[in-house]
């Protein structure tokens, strides 16, 4: 790591920078998708590939320049010169083109291939479009910071954002080891490859690497990694090994089964056992009923996942029942067969406003920001029904900085409705979100 605290602080705050970079490019190229029509590709996709073009210019400008004014900084605090080169990657047009024109030829693909609507073929993209466009936002930071590393003949590390997937923590192992595009590729995994939706970034060094000290988290990644790899393993062995024990170190480490009920792992599910409601699993109504909270009206239980949800909020403020806290609200009436939007409850003790609950599986922006684009747009454009305040429930998973960032920017990053509030739970806590406006 840097020698300096100072030089440190940089790079964080660099890292940090560069993610709200990334999150306003996903926002953004997520909003962009509306002007493709999945029915006519062919003749909507001029206007999208200029707009999406325009974005990624931006980005990349962005995107050097921070890295420029971070090197000048770092370099003066950590070697005391600010007269080293710093070396930025051109803007490739043809390449930034083609990492965005795959997305529609796929959904044309795959609805010649597979025979499914344009819609489904679209959306099937869509999240694999925007990490695809938010790592080609970062690239230009990254590569700054490496080739002006290698341009003065020092080395460069990677650095996570703090919850690494088993991929970037063992990048982030090999310290200050990479020193040229060849070795970069050859040691290993490719210190260069950044996965979609990655919040990695890098760092010059110039000491002696024998002399590198691992941060404290660092150093955990670099235990899990040695309990985990055996000699005769390949890469891919290894990460399988380190997600099986690499719990509350790494993101992507697997959760261990646990019997419903039991604390700290989900719930198992009987053999037979509907996943969205009871029939064949008895235990997820005794668990209902526990809670003292009353179902919905029109259609009866609450699912398993709000269930969960409401047994951490009862965790959280265990000396106020949950009739306090909140009223579950009634599914919409079917108008003309179409279920009429409603929120999931009132928030009792929070002024009473009424939430929409969103709990993905992925705790990745890719995963959160598109459910609750969709909730508000769906609600708005089909029946003028305003959602506004979102809790996401990322139970025990982390809360990475890409997601808080991602969150932040949502009204800034797309039109439409603005959403005001947004409450985040993970690991037996609530964290409400400051919201950027417009």
């Amino acid at each position: 790591m840097a020698t300096t605290s100072e030089g440190r602080h940089l790079t964080d705050q660099h890292r940090r920078a560069q993610a709200a970079l990334g999150a306003t490019v996903a926002g953004q190229t997520l909003e962009w998708t509306r002007l493709i029509n999945p029915g006519d590709i062919r003749g909507s996709i001029d206007p999208w590939l200029e707009q999406m073009l325009g974005l990624l210019l931006h980005a990349h400008q962005q995107g050097t320049a921070l890295a420029r004014e971070y090197l000048r900084r770092y370099r003066a605090c950590e070697y005391g010169d600010t007269t080293l080169p710093i070396i930025t990657p051109r803007w490739d047009v043809s390449q930034a083109v083609d990492s965005i024109v795959w997305a529609p030829r796929l959904a044309q693909a795959t609805v010649a291939r597979e025979h499914v609507k344009p819609e489904e073929a679209w959306n099937q993209v869509v999240s694999d479009l925007v990490g695809r466009a938010m790592r080609e936002a970062l690239a230009p930071g990254r590569e700054t910071v490496a080739r002006s590393a290698e341009a003065v003949g020092g080395l460069w590390r990677r650095v996570s954002d703090g919850n690494p997937c088993a991929f970037c923590a063992i990048l982030v192992t090999r310290g200050p080891s990479y020193w040229s595009r060849r070795t970069a590729i050859t040691r290993g995994y490719s210190g260069r490859s950044y996965h979609y939706y990655c919040g990695c970034t890098a760092e010059e060094y110039r000491g002696d690497p024998m002399d590198w000290e691992p941060t404290v988290q660092e150093q955990r990644y670099i235990d899990l990694y040695d309990r985990s790899h055996q000699p005769e393993m390949t890469g891919k062995q290894t990460v399988a090994a380190m997600r099986k024990s690499g719990q509350g170190i790494i993101n992507d480490a697997r959760k261990p089964e646990t019997q419903a009920g039991a604390t700290g792992g989900r719930p198992l599910r009987q053999p037979g056992a509907s996943p969205l409601g009871f029939e064949g699993d008895k235990g997820w109504k005794s668990r209902q009923d526990a809670l003292g909270v009353a179902p919905r009206v029109i259609v009866g239980d609450l699912q398993p996942g709000e269930i969960q949800f409401l047994e951490r909020l009862q965790a959280i403020n265990p000396d106020l029942p949950l009739s306090q806290q909140v009223e579950w609200l009634p599914l919409g009436e079917r108008v003309n067969g179409q279920r009429q939007p409603s929120n999931d409850f009132v928030w009792i003790d929070h002024g009473g406003i009424e939430v929409e609950l969103k709990s993905p599986v992925r705790n990745s922006p890719g995963s959160v920001i598109p459910r609750i684009w969709k909730a508000v747009n769906t609600a708005w454009d089909r029946h003028e029904f305003v959602k506004s305040n979102f809790i996401v429930d990322l139970g025990e998973q982390e809360f990475p900085d890409a997601l808080r960032e991602a969150l932040a920017a949502y009204n800034l990053t797309r039109s439409g409705p603005e959403i005001t509030s947004v409450f985040v739970m993970w690991q037996g806590k609530i964290e409400e979100i400051a919201l950027k406006q417009r």
